[in-house]
C-alpha cells in the first residue's frame, strides 16, 4: 500500500500579519494506492487532483488523529478506509475522495451541539456583561441591582427575576 501528500506552496497575497490559514495556502494532493483522493471538478467543470486549501487544517487534524492512525491495530482483511471509520469517526478522511475536504472543514468547525442550552437558559451569569445587560433590558432594572439579586438568590433565572419584581 503506497501514501502519498504532495504540496506546492501558493504565493502569499501579503506578507502583514498574516493569519495561519494565509500562510499555509497550497495545492495539495493525497494519493492512496495510486488512486487521487483529493480529485474533484470545480463549478466550470474543470478536473483537478489538487485541492487549493490552507495546510493548516490538515495539520491539525493529524496532529489531532496522529495516535489511532500510528498504533490502533488494523483487523485483518478490512480495508483502511473501513478501519479509519471504525475509530470512532474521528476521521473525515473517509470521505475526502469526493474531493470536498474544504467543505468538510468547515463543517467539523461549525458543529454546535444543543447540550446543555437549556441549562444554560436557566440561568444568570453575573460575571458576564452581556447577560446582566439582557436581564436588566428585560427586567427594566439597573445592571448593579441585577449582579446584587444574583449574588443574594444565585444564578437560577427564575429567583433572580422574581427577586427583581418580573
Amino acid at each position: 500500500m503506497s501514501f502519498e501528500i504532495s504540496t506546492s506552496w501558493l504565493p502569499p497575497a501579503s506578507d502583514l500579519q498574516m493569519s495561519e490559514t494565509a500562510a499555509t495556502m497550497c495545492r495539495l494532493a493525497i494519493e492512496l494506492d495510486r488512486k487521487v483522493l483529493t480529485e474533484f471538478r470545480d463549478d466550470a467543470g474543470a478536473k483537478s487532483k489538487h485541492l487549493e486549501i490552507p495546510a493548516y487544517y490538515v495539520a491539525e487534524w493529524i496532529a489531532e488523529n496522529w495516535w489511532p492512525l500510528l498504533w490502533e491495530p488494523r483487523l485483518a482483511g478490512v480495508q483502511l478506509r473501513h478501519n479509519v471509520a471504525a475509530r470512532r469517526n474521528r476521521s473525515n478522511a473517509v470521505r475526502v475522495g469526493d474531493g470536498n475536504l474544504e467543505a468538510l472543514m468547515a463543517k467539523k468547525a461549525k458543529k454546535q451541539t444543543a447540550r446543555g442550552r437549556k441549562q444554560d437558559r436557566a440561568r444568570v451569569a453575573g460575571g458576564q456583561d452581556y447577560e446582566v445587560g439582557y436581564e436588566s433590558r428585560k427586567t427594566g432594572r439597573s445592571r448593579p441591582a441585577v449582579k446584587k439579586a444574583v449574588k443574594k438568590v444565585g444564578n437560577s433565572r427564575k429567583r433572580v427575576e422574581k427577586r427583581l419584581g418580573r
